[in-house]
């Protein structure tokens, strides 16, 4: 059977499944990659992760085209199992109900990407993305076609986001909501409207990376533009933010991302706070915008592992954690994963 490989994407034809035009939804995150066969070439329309809008549909049904090939990567399965535990939290009535639900959640979601290496995130990421966004379908289309880093970026940060909400014992899903689309627009000023340069990508890594080693190479360059956009990109993709403020139900948490590249000692930017002025709920999207590294993330079928466990570690041996505002944020996960790997067979009568 031959091999192709289509922009990173590696297959060969019997794993490719047919998929009615019709079956795909619209408005969604898409379970696969979906190609078309020209002359027995394939041509990528659309990866896995990519949001499906109306105009995408419309375009192949003008053509008369029945079906397409989907490579999946998500699983059907796992997606109602994260979808059926946000229903949980939701029609719980009780905090004692919550905190269980907040246990088998964190327990599911341990056992898939920091116990076993088979699971691919996006799973995780559809049921995060149908159960907390709420921004306008311009913000998610502008930001895809904008920059691919930026949207995959803005995907996983947010999702793990919700997470770590729920990991700091959060269980009010209007406020996880908010910190998932606050997530979600936290960098959206350095490409949402204009490109994303290859120099600002690059100091966006060298900074989450090691925290201002990215202001350090801009300087070096001797840009101003690119700096000041990069040192104001926190109170600008906030600023952006107040636009869409009817999508949240408490506005106010978009002014978390103004928070999210300050530093304990107050060497961070843009105001330069220090520890006593950092509350705790201003760093929650700190800990996706740290874990999540600034490159285009093409989903598999076996990345949750990568994704989670391992960037996590990565950024354990890459950053002091006394340095950072998340130290206890990357306490908290270290204690709840250990918990859930080692409890075994989840004991609901136990509250983590």
């Amino acid at each position: 059977m031959m091999d192709y490989s289509v922009k990173g994407i590696t297959f060969t034809r019997d794993q490719l499944e047919l998929v009615r035009l019709s079956e795909i939804v619209e408005n969604s995150i898409s379970s696969g990659h979906l190609f078309t066969f020209v002359k027995e070439r394939p041509f990528l329309l659309l990866r896995a992760g990519d949001f499906v809008d109306q105009d995408f549909l419309e375009k192949y049904q003008a053509r008369g085209v029945e079906s397409l090939y989907i490579l999946k990567v998500s699983s059907e399965q796992d997606l109602r199992k994260f979808k059926s535990l946000f229903t949980k939290f939701k029609t719980s009535k009780t905090e004692l109900e919550k905190r269980r639900v907040k246990d088998e959640l964190i327990k599911v979601f341990a056992d898939d990407f920091w116990k076993h290496s088979d699971k691919s995130f996006l799973s995780f990421v559809q049921a995060c993305f149908e159960q907390f966004y709420n921004l306008p379908e311009e913000v998610v289309t502008s930001l895809q076609d904008s920059s691919t880093t930026l949207y995959s970026r803005a995907l996983l940060s947010s999702s793990l986001s919700v997470m770590n909400c729920v990991i700091h014992s959060i269980h009010d899903l209007n406020f996880v909501s908010d910190v998932y689309n606050a997530a979600f627009l936290m960098d959206c000023s350095l490409g949402m409207k204009e490109d994303f340069s290859y120099f600002l990508k690059v100091a966006c890594e060298k900074e989450r990376s090691v925290p201002g080693d990215g202001i350090a190479f801009l300087r070096n360059r001797s840009d101003l533009d690119e700096l000041i956009k990069f040192q104001e990109h926190p109170n600008l993709s906030a600023d952006l933010a107040t636009k869409y403020s009817e999508s949240f139900f408490n506005p106010e948490v978009s002014e978390l991302i103004r928070f999210h590249h300050e530093r304990a000692d107050g060497t961070g930017f843009p105001n330069g706070y220090k520890y006593s002025a950092i509350a705790e709920s201003d760093t929650l999207l700190m800990f996706g915008d740290y874990v999540t590294p600034f490159e285009e993330h093409i989903f598999k079928s076996s990345d949750g592992k990568e994704i989670v466990k391992e960037n996590f570690m990565r950024l354990l041996r890459q950053v002091e954690k006394s340095q950072l505002p998340i130290k206890n944020s990357m306490d908290l996960w270290q204690q709840a994963m250990k918990w859930a790997i080692n409890i075994g067979t989840l004991d609901q009568s136990e509250v983590a």
